[in-house]
């Protein structure tokens, strides 16, 4: 007869494979990052207020980088070391024995960003230095240069749980906010403006288009003034800005906004080129544009 404290390969098998993600979500630590396959979390085994605890979807793998070399390795280690149990325990718990078959795990590996529709509150803004949100703006063809000149790392609250995001700030001091799970989310709407002192004007419906055009021109600021929509529907706001003898570069999404948007200045009589349907008409926007142009080169 089996002694119960042993366990089947397959047994073994489904708790090494059980997501570290799905483990950490029961025991309610949220990520807030990703980078590439892993997710960044604030550290489940010591206390942190930058996260350095990393987690490989792929590999099913953890690492501390800011703790000791043991602080490392799969799903029943991590779990011998948050519930402080040994091996046997461990593997009860990743399998179910002793975890509610009605509280099963739920966590799907995508970021869950019903808690960015609560009320953002900033608890420092300063220039980049985390490597993950460096990472992530890298990832997306944007130059370091360019990155550390025009984006900030913002940290914020909602409702006592800490976040970390790249931002972009508007003409009315809020920030578009950023990062690499798919968060998009704002503090204070408001478009940006850069004025370089000439009569004819650049759009660009988002950041990360606005500095994937300095890239693919080789420019460290623009040549014309240029304004950041940060979202079409603040079209409205960009009127003031153009002249009577303007000509309107629009960098747009070619999607029904961005179509929209270049009709709506049609519309109001001002003179627009439609650049995104020149420069890049087989891609949805400039830095996908810019993301294959560079893939390509290489």
């Amino acid at each position: 007869m089996k002694s119960p404290n042993k366990f089947n390969d397959e047994q073994l098998a489904k708790a090494r494979n059980t997501p570290i993600a799905d483990y950490l979500k029961s025991r309610n630590f949220e990520p807030v990052g990703l980078v590439g396959g892993e997710l960044l979390y604030l550290s489940p085994l010591r206390n942190e207020s930058t996260p350095s605890f990393s987690v490989n979807v792929n590999k099913n793998s953890y690492t501390d980088f800011g703790g000791t070399d043991d602080m490392r390795g799969d799903s029943i280690r991590l779990v011998r070391q948050i519930d402080k149990c040994s091996f046997i325990d461990a593997v009860k718990i990743l399998t179910g024995s002793d975890f509610p078959t009605s509280n099963p795990f739920s966590f799907s590996g995508k970021y869950n960003s019903d808690d960015h529709q609560r009320k953002i509150n900033i608890t420092s803004a300063h220039g980049l230095r985390h490597k993950a949100l460096i990472k992530y703006v890298t990832s997306r063809g944007i130059l370091i240069e360019h990155a550390f000149r025009y984006l900030s790392e913002v940290h914020y609250e909602i409702e006592g749980k800490h976040y970390f995001a790249v931002g972009f700030k508007n003409d009315n001091s809020g920030f578009d906010l950023r990062n690499g799970l798919g968060f998009k989310g704002k503090t204070e709407n408001g478009i940006t403006t850069i004025d370089r002192g000439t009569r004819d004007i650049s759009i660009f419906e988002g950041f990360f288009d606005f500095l994937s055009a300095l890239r693919y021109f080789q420019k460290v600021q623009p040549s014309l003034t240029t304004i950041i929509l940060n979202t079409t529907n603040n079209l409205k706001q960009v009127s003031p800005y153009i002249g009577e003898h303007s000509v309107v570069n629009c960098f747009l999404d070619n999607d029904n906004a961005g179509l929209r948007a270049v009709e709506k200045l049609n519309e109001q009589g001002f003179s627009v080129r439609n650049q995104s349907a020149l420069l890049y008409p087989n891609h949805k926007d400039f830095n996908e544009f810019l993301i294959d142009t560079f893939n390509k080169k290489q």
